[in-house]
């Protein structure tokens, strides 16, 4: 299994389309692509609106870490229970297979509130987002490469929220391109609507759209065309199938002995793919609490020379320009903040 991290996406790197800038792979340890503050201000002061802004961003990167963190916990400890009374039932052990039916219900039940207890920072690739932009991948059927490579050209008309949204058309002109190039095509395309198009490893195209929109694109998808790949005169419903997703315990099986012995491996390797996007998840807290504490370093270090440069600006300067440095420093320093200091 190919997946990263990135401070916008642990993901499967795509062919084509939008991807986060990959910070580590989970398998392969892990590797910084951002520097921190500390290293950006070597040669000038802190900038603390810089500053804000990036404590910010690391405050978001945090707080869905630690929400992804906690549910892949409780994901480890519902799949684990459902491993023993899986083996057990398996073995033959009396009285396992009576609870082995609730045990699965608990882990499918928790498995489905992923999305909400992450706040979508954690696909069903087991991707992670921090910016909470989970995205659903799926297939258009009629929109393969074999039709794609159909000589007959085609204008279609793809109205992602149905008929009454804003379309976008998309013209299929028969001309002989690589795979890449037609996802490139589609990608380009469609990306006004929110779709993404990407190269899957099947060499066929994969699209993508933010799992908080899926419901609706599944529901209301619909495209026109010139009746070859999709019907004319009006709007269709087109089929979006989802990709299978790498865990999915509602395909687990367990009426009998054989089903259970195929759900039993399916739960090992989800546990051991849960387990290693943990570790992955562990590796990049460290870091980013690292920076944090990086940053602030440096932003006192900055303070230090604050006072002394400030005096003698006020030394250098007019009266009206000393007032206006002073009014410039005292911009926006609340009274709740001076009787803080002064208490």
């Amino acid at each position: 299994m190919n997946v990263q991290l990135s401070r916008s996406g642990i993901g499967h790197s795509a062919a084509t389309g939008a991807s986060a800038t990959a910070v580590s792979p989970i398998a392969n340890g892990v590797s910084k692509d951002k520097p921190s503050m500390a290293g950006q201000c070597g040669a000038a002061p802190v900038s603390r609106t810089a500053f804000a802004a990036r404590q910010e961003q690391l405050n978001r990167q945090i707080t869905h870490a630690q929400r992804t963190t906690r549910f892949l916990e409780q994901a480890l400890t519902a799949f684990g229970e459902l491993k023993t009374t899986l083996s057990q039932s398996v073995a033959g052990r009396h009285g396992a297979r009576d609870v082995l039916q609730e045990t699965l219900g608990r882990a499918q039940a928790q498995w489905s509130t992923r999305h909400a207890a992450t706040g979508g920072a954690l696909a069903q690739d087991l991707s992670f987002h921090e910016d909470g932009s989970a995205r659903q991948d799926f297939h258009i059927r009629a929109m393969d490469l074999q039709s794609l490579h159909n000589e007959r050209p085609e204008l279609l008309t793809v109205y992602p929220r149905g008929t009454g949204k804003p379309p976008v058309s998309l013209l299929i002109d028969g001309a002989h391109r690589s795979a890449r190039e037609w996802v490139r095509r589609l990608d380009h395309t469609l990306a006004a609507s929110g779709i993404s198009a990407t190269l899957a490893e099947d060499n066929e195209p994969t699209f993508s759209t933010l799992e908080s929109r899926w419901p609706e694109l599944r529901d209301h998808l619909m495209i026109q065309g010139a009746g070859h790949r999709f019907p004319a005169g009006r709007p269709s419903r087109a089929t979006a199938e989802i990709v299978p997703p790498f865990i999915d315990p509602t395909s687990w099986q367990i009426d009998d002995t054989a089903g259970q012995r195929a759900a039993l491996r399916g739960v090992v390797q989800a546990i051991d793919r849960l387990q290693r996007t943990r570790d992955s998840l562990d590796r990049l807290l460290a870091e980013t609490d690292s920076d944090m504490r990086h940053d602030r370093a440096a932003l006192a270090e900055d303070a230090k020379h604050a006072a002394p440069a400030f005096g003698e600006a006020l030394e250098k300067t007019s009266d009206f320009q000393r007032f206006a440095t002073i009014g410039a420093t005292l911009r926006g320093l609340s009274e709740q903040r001076v009787r803080a200091v002064s208490v």
